[in-house]
């Protein structure tokens, strides 16, 4: 489906329902927060969603207990709902950090053949990174400080570093006017959340917090930021 809301080209198809809980956990995240339907039909047309689309994926999300609704006279006021108000406060740290404070204390081990292999984040068959305590069956590699360029690399898919990197050059090459309506500073904020967020949680927290500077992660992250910090994120009641 070509949209607005295709700011990053995938092979992944735009998920609907996602994009409505982009548009919730931007927009309304706080408890109580409401979008009426008119609205919310309007913002997703806007970003190139058709409505049909849209009600399939509201019946989704009510099915799922993502967001709760109510009538008000003929128009249906939605809220996520306290499971998915949980889920988008939970999430909302890894999308709106200007940084991710660094994770220092790992050690780089290789498990003996003949021990139970450690927690942690398998870089290869019985080898990982690990914050567990060091039974004297365990083979130090490294600290963290001295990894060696093939464990830090492994830590990032070239695929998904590639897209990140694609997105960091998408924003950089857009026409970065300011917008001043609601509406549109709504949208503005979507495209860029909905594709940061694509992105960002497909990346587990622990191995972010373990690249080394400079990575893709790093430059794309500080471009978001930098364009949403650029954009005011409006009130619902101005949308009306």
């Amino acid at each position: 489906m070509a949209s607005q809301i295709d700011l990053l080209p995938s092979d992944d198809p735009i998920k609907v329902w996602s994009v409505i809980v982009t548009l919730f956990g931007d927009l309304a995240s706080g408890d109580g927060d409401e979008i009426s339907g008119q609205v919310l039909m309007m913002l997703m047309e806007r970003l190139g969603i058709r409505p049909d689309a849209t009600r399939v994926a509201l019946h989704r999300l009510r099915k799922d207990s993502w967001i709760v609704s109510r009538k008000v006279g003929r128009n249906a006021h939605y809220r996520l709902s306290t499971h998915g108000l949980r889920e988008t406060q939970a999430a909302s740290p890894r999308i709106y950090a200007e940084n991710l404070p660094a994770i220092t204390d790992v050690k780089l081990v290789l498990a003996a053949p003949d021990v139970e292999t450690p927690e942690g984040i398998e870089l290869a068959p019985r080898v990982r990174l690990t914050r567990s305590p060091m039974p004297t069956d365990w083979v130090l590699s490294a600290g963290v400080s001295t990894m060696p360029d093939w464990a830090m690399e492994s830590l990032l898919p070239s695929s998904l570093a590639k897209s990140f990197r694609m997105l960091h050059e998408t924003l950089l090459a857009e026409n970065h006017a300011v917008p001043k309506d609601p509406i549109a500073q709504a949208i503005a904020r979507a495209r860029i959340v909905h594709a940061w967020r694509r992105l960002i949680l497909k990346l587990d927290e622990e191995r972010e917090r373990l690249l080394p500077p400079g990575n893709a992660v790093f430059a794309c992250r500080k471009a978001v930021l930098e364009r949403l910090n650029g954009v005011t994120r409006p009130k619902i009641s101005d949308l009306a």
